[in-house]
């Protein structure tokens, strides 16, 4: 019984890739036709629209001619979205785990990810998915941890961060630990060689001046409370999971005050809500371990994730009232970014503790709407807001003539409801069109 279905999952696996590659070949150079295209920066809406891809790019949209002999593809009044993007994703080194991963955010809809822990084996992995010839989302890649343990010099740092440079690397992952020597021997280099880092916050150089230096994004809006903690006469040694131990001692009216301090500087923040309410919020273990997106992952994957839940939960220092505080804080921070108009880009930290690849970008979209932003607000850190900040290096975020054409077909107007970003009826990769039908059956591959 066990080999007949390996048998099967294999010829489904095989079925699947001969169906994307025939996909492939057959729209080359289509048009998809009567769709309601989205603006997601003005928030309008334009019914019986359309769009000519070619060649895995966007040719023309609403084009008043084409070749007559095109393949047309109907898109039945559906609503067209760009494909998502996950700023803060993860990518194994394994390359079954690998696979899956990718199949799953394409799945979701998420055509672009920024992958923050990177490898050797990533650069490679790039060429394959930019180019198209794998399927799986555009990818950005970091160069493998700047952090204490790996720089403990500035000239580690500057050998560092030449070594990512000339290795060909998108930018540089900042973890905990730098000295504030070692900081700015990163921050001098990267910026003579033209290079972007973005990630954490090491205590002794702090959110302030870490922002001042030019880091291009604060992930897990780390460092903001336990500055605002620190003002208030907190001690940061005692911070916990980032400042989780602080948020108490930070002021509501302390947090506007902050931001409007760092407003000039040109920095962007990707919250990873989705990790934290996983890790802190009211819900049991259990009840997170329901999640039926879990069918997706291995199971060795998710009883990790139950573990590590299960430890932080354990020590008797940790509090619900704790937990609710730094969950509310950090609203608070959200809106305040939007209001003084930080770019907020959009990010789970998939697949990290129970954010399984894509499914947990819809959730970061749901927490964001809960947190205050409008839908159109939240979807727009993970389209024209990604578009913005990757300015000219990377063209993707939104639906142009001669960028790559990545599109989401969705049953339900997004900006009626954010859940309805989940009512995916095709998704489009790199000009590839992925039914709904493709798209279950690679979803039941995984399972």
């Amino acid at each position: 019984m066990g080999y007949l279905k390996l048998f099967v999952k294999i010829l489904l696996a095989f079925c699947i890739q001969l169906s994307v590659a025939a996909n492939q070949h057959e729209s080359d150079n289509w048009l998809l036709i009567d769709v309601a295209l989205v603006d997601l920066k003005s928030g309008s809406v334009t019914q019986d629209s359309s769009i000519w891809i070619s060649n895995g790019k966007i040719e023309a949209i609403n084009p008043n001619k084409v070749p007559k002999e095109i393949n047309r593809f109907s898109g039945g009044g559906r609503f067209v979205i760009p494909g998502l993007s996950e700023m803060h994703a993860h990518i194994p080194n394994n390359p079954e785990y690998t696979d899956r991963v990718l199949k799953l955010f394409i799945a979701h809809g998420v055509t672009n990810i920024r992958g923050m822990l990177g490898h050797p084996s990533h650069l490679a992995l790039r060429e394959q998915l930019n180019s198209g010839n794998k399927l799986g989302p555009y990818l950005v890649t970091s160069g493998p941890s700047i952090n204490g343990n790996s720089v403990q010099s500035p000239q580690q740092a500057i050998k560092k961060i030449t070594q990512q440079v000339k290795a060909g690397y998108d930018f540089h992952k900042i973890h905990p630990g730098l000295s504030k020597e070692s900081y700015r021997a990163v921050t001098e280099t990267a910026s003579n060689l033209g290079s972007l880092w973005g990630g954490h916050i090491s205590t002794d150089v702090g959110i302030v001046d870490t922002v001042k230096a030019g880091q291009a994004t604060i992930d897990h809006l780390d460092g903001f409370i336990e500055e605002l903690a620190v003002r208030n006469g907190g001690e940061i040694a005692n911070r916990g999971f980032f400042g989780f131990s602080l948020a108490h001692q930070v002021y509501d009216d302390s947090i506007a005050k902050l931001i409007a301090e760092l407003k000039p500087y040109d920095y962007s923040v990707v919250p990873t809500e989705t990790l934290m309410q996983n890790l802190a919020g009211s819900g049991s273990t259990d009840q997170l371990m329901k999640n039926p997106a879990h069918r997706w992952m291995p199971k060795s994957v998710v009883d990790g994730w139950k573990n590590s839940r299960d430890n932080f939960w354990s020590n008797p220092a940790i509090t619900k009232q704790q937990a609710d505080r730094f969950l509310q804080v950090r609203r608070i921070l959200l809106n305040e970014f939007q209001k003084q108009g930080v770019p907020i880009l959009l990010g789970s930290d998939a697949p990290q503790w129970f954010n399984v690849p894509g499914d947990s970008l819809h959730k970061e979209l749901e927490l964001m709407v809960e947190s205050g932003l409008t839908p159109l607000q939240a979807l727009q850190t993970g389209t024209h807001n990604i578009f913005a900040y990757y300015r000219r290096t990377h063209s993707v975020g939104i639906i142009k003539e001669g960028l790559r054409a990545d599109l989401i077909l969705l049953n339900k107007n997004p900006l009626e409801s954010i859940s309805n970003s989940r009512s995916i009826h095709a998704v489009v990769v790199a000009g590839q069109f992925l039914d709904r039908d493709l798209l279950d059956s690679l979803l039941a591959n995984l399972e």
